[in-house]
């Protein structure tokens, strides 16, 4: 926006752009924009430190931004490696604080990394559709376009920094590759069967998926854990999200029956376990989506007691209330011919971050852990065991059978 508060013209936004691309001024040696990715507390401390030595105007400017736009030079193709840029990239190239940064390769390769807080996956994709929809059909900018015009509202920010700032950004850097590198990262692109073959054969298409990141884990496992999956309540007014939670009853008999040694059970035996894990998880999903779970209302009464100062329930202390909430499997899925890979850290040092989509062209897991505590490769290919044999029974063969 212009100093007035009115939009610039495309052509001077792509100037604008495309007089920072010119900028061959090497990168920062100490990029203060790692400390976004810092402890809350100690970013806080360091913050004030920085308006301190002279930096209120230029935190204000980067505060007042309505998102950041990150142009990065190189062009990964293999999707961990993007999964790796679009996630984290490298220390002080994203600024974690805003709402949603956008990520353009050198490739033309776009991402949205947003922070949670404000929002959730619905409002996030209706921008990704827009976007996409617009730059294909009214596209304001070409190749043709020029880009000579005066760029006049470019104007590099720089930090004063003393020894004491330089060395806590070095420190802060240590500690962001440490993380990232701890950080492992695994996907699978599938096209052996599609959503509407899914739906053909009479299961719903997330019950398929989430019954397969349940078998997934019992065959690399062998054991059941709490699961999550985020359902949008968006139907109601403020309505953020509940929890779906897709560990049940019917999943582990179905993982029992696909996995364990025991006496080989029929085709018509497993396909009817796959369909009574699909109507159980249609239920779960219309009960969350209609306010009806349980999570969002057990955690606002727990908050309310908690900032009341009244004595939290026992409930809340239990080891099975713990145990229920220490999420393993951290589920999410968003859809759309304008998305080619989605993911996320994580929510716990031994969980899983597991990222799908299953499309009318392919079926699609991007995966995260941290090793020792969790094997991402090895969770793929359990996941992949697990589509296939799936496909057989509704294609009315037997995976247990030689």
């Amino acid at each position: 926006m212009s100093h007035s508060g009115n939009i610039l013209e495309p052509e001077v936004i792509m100037s604008c752009v495309h007089q920072v691309m010119k900028d061959s001024s090497p990168p920062a040696p100490h990029p203060v924009g790692v400390f976004t990715a810092e402890n809350r507390d100690t970013w806080a401390t360091y913050r004030d430190k920085l308006i301190g030595l002279g930096n209120e105007e230029t935190l204000k400017l980067i505060d007042s931004a309505v998102f950041t736009l990150c142009l990065e030079d190189d062009q990964p193709t293999d999707p961990n490696d993007v999964t790796r840029k679009f996630l984290h990239g490298e220390a002080g190239r994203i600024w974690f604080d805003k709402s949603l940064s956008l990520i353009l390769t050198g490739s033309g390769n776009a991402c949205v990394n947003f922070e949670h807080a404000w929002g959730d996956g619905v409002a996030v994709l209706r921008y990704f559709n827009e976007v996409f929809a617009n730059s294909i059909d009214k596209s304001v900018v070409h190749p043709s376009t020029d880009v000579t015009a005066n760029a006049g509202n470019v104007r590099k920010l720089e930090f004063k920094l003393d020894q004491e700032m330089k060395d806590n950004v070095e420190q802060s850097v240590k500690k962001f590759n440490a993380t990232v590198q701890s950080l492992d990262v695994d996907h699978l692109e599938y096209q052996k069967y599609t959503k509407s073959y899914v739906k053909k054969s009479g299961m719903g298409p997330d019950s398929l998926m989430q019954l397969a990141i349940q078998m997934a884990y019992y065959r690399q496992y062998k054991g059941t854990v709490a699961t999550y999956e985020s359902c949008s309540t968006s139907a109601f007014k403020h309505g953020r999200t509940e929890t779906i939670r897709p560990a049940t009853a019917e999943t582990k008999r179905a993982c029992m029956l696909f996995v364990d040694d025991h006496p080989i059970p029929s085709t018509e035996e497993l396909k009817n376990a796959m369909l009574a894990c699909s109507k159980k998880h249609g239920t779960l999903t219309r009960n969350a989506a209609m306010g009806k779970g349980f999570d969002r209302h057990l955690f606002g009464l727990k908050t309310l007691v908690e900032e009341e100062g009244g004595r939290v329930p026992e409930l809340f202390t239990d080891p099975a209330y713990q145990k229920l909430n220490h999420i393993i499997l951290s589920t999410s899925t968003v859809s759309s011919p304008a998305i080619l890979i989605g993911g996320f850290a994580p929510v716990t040092p031994d969980g899983f971050g597991v990222g799908y989509s299953i499309e009318d062209s392919r079926i699609g897991f991007n995966v995260t852990s941290y090793p020792p505590a969790r094997n991402a490769p090895g969770f793929i290919e359990c996941v992949t065991k697990s589509l296939d044999d799936m496909y057989e029974v509704l294609e009315g063969r037997n995976p247990r059978k030689p």
